[in-house]
């Protein structure tokens, strides 16, 4: 029964492999090209907010079917978020006109299945958001293991958030900061902003170590 087990956690993790580095990986690709082409349409007309809404149903889409892959990688090791983190960083970089970093400290452990989902969920639209609007050269993932809290921290170094962005929280149409101060608040996470006008970023989620292990 064990070795039965093993195989089948070994299937899991190559079916998802398989389904990231084809299909979601070529459906990215599609998408941050296309987000291209829009920035070549004026705001405002008819044509780009078409085009921004076809693109926002596609981001959905994806979003739902990297949720899946995290599901069935989520039993495979401690590294799931880590490794799930870092292609979907360097994914965004490898279509922007930034790098990206990973940094992990303490040691990997296996979070709660519900906080490894929100955190997951809550990284991936901070460094979208961060490769999409920020306009920056470089972004940062940071993963913090430690006995007290496990920490993740997305810091960019561009614009800063505008400050009617700042002040509403969240950007007209747009609903990600709050979604990702909803997902904090449903795990016992405090989501915390530091950001000013050019001088870029930084949305750090701390998890108390009692209730994210």
């Amino acid at each position: 029964m064990q070795q039965r087990l093993h195989e089948r956690l070994a299937e899991r993790a190559r079916i998802a492999r398989a389904l990231h580095d084809t299909l979601l990986q070529s459906i990215q690709a599609l998408l941050m090209s296309f987000d291209a082409h829009s920035r070549h349409l004026k705001e405002g007309t008819q044509e780009r907010i078409r085009l921004d809404q076809t693109l926002n149903l596609a981001e959905q889409l994806l979003v739902e079917g990297r949720d899946e892959i995290m599901v069935l990688r989520g039993s495979v090791s401690a590294q799931a978020l880590e490794l799930a983190l870092a292609q979907f960083g360097k994914g965004l970089a490898e279509h922007r006109p930034h790098a990206f970093e990973l940094k992990v400290s303490g040691t990997p452990r296996r979070l709660r299945p519900d906080v490894q989902d929100e955190i997951y969920a809550i990284a991936r639209e901070a460094l979208f958001n961060a490769s999409r609007y920020a306009d920056a050269t470089r972004i940062e993932l940071e993963l913090g293991y430690g006995a007290a809290a496990f920490l993740v921290r997305v810091r960019d170094n561009g614009r800063g958030l505008d400050e009617t962005v700042a002040a509403a929280g969240h950007r007209p149409g747009h609903w990600g900061l709050v979604g990702m101060r909803e997902r904090a608040g449903g795990i016992g996470a405090v989501l915390a902003i530091d950001s000013a006008p050019g001088t870029g970023t930084a949305i750090t989620v701390t998890v108390p170590g009692k209730m994210a292990y």
